[in-house]
């Protein structure tokens, strides 16, 4: 009988470990949209998303998006190393990522693919501020200016294009 519990213990634990690695592995394909509209089903999931990101605070939109969407969010990438709760993975660093970071500290428009744990905190519907999620009290980023966040496990296919000056 404690053979038979060692091994349904141990057959326990590899699939509970699967189901994990299951989760990293497989985000859900969204759209900001989806994201902004129905943020309540993607608290706390792995999320993977193909938007621009801008600026030193890594602010995110999606300007190519041309659906009109009933909600909107601002949200921007956070790195896991700053992310309060800790996410339970590492931002996988590579040639994709290095390429993010040089684009943007050469003012370049990014769009690229992210992958990463999605917590929004608030949602714009109506022309009002709606607290959907738990977590900080007034916001993340900079001066809490943002309503929702996407902590970075991985970027790829970036695509950079010149500001056109003025």
């Amino acid at each position: 009988m404690k053979h038979f519990a060692s091994l349904l213990s141990i057959a326990l634990c590899a699939v509970l470990s699967y189901g994990q690695m299951e989760t990293l592995d497989s985000p859900l394909k969204v759209t900001m949209c989806q994201l902004y509209e129905h943020p309540e089903q993607y608290v706390g999931k792995m999320v993977e998303v193909r938007v621009n990101v801008s600026g030193n605070d890594l602010a995110l939109d999606d300007f190519s998006n041309q659906k009109s969407c009933s909600a909107y969010m601002k949200l921007h990438l956070e790195l896991p190393q700053k992310a309060t709760p800790a996410p339970g993975f590492s931002l996988v660093h590579g040639d994709a990522y290095n390429e993010l970071l040089g684009n943007l500290h050469r003012g370049m428009n990014v769009i690229a693919t992210f992958e990463g744990r999605f917590d929004p905190l608030f949602v714009w519907r109506d022309q009002k501020r709606v607290r959907i999620g738990e977590g900080a009290d007034k916001g993340y980023g900079k001066n809490h200016r943002y309503d929702g966040r996407i902590v970075l496990r991985k970027v790829s296919d970036v695509q950079a294009r010149s500001v056109p000056r003025r």
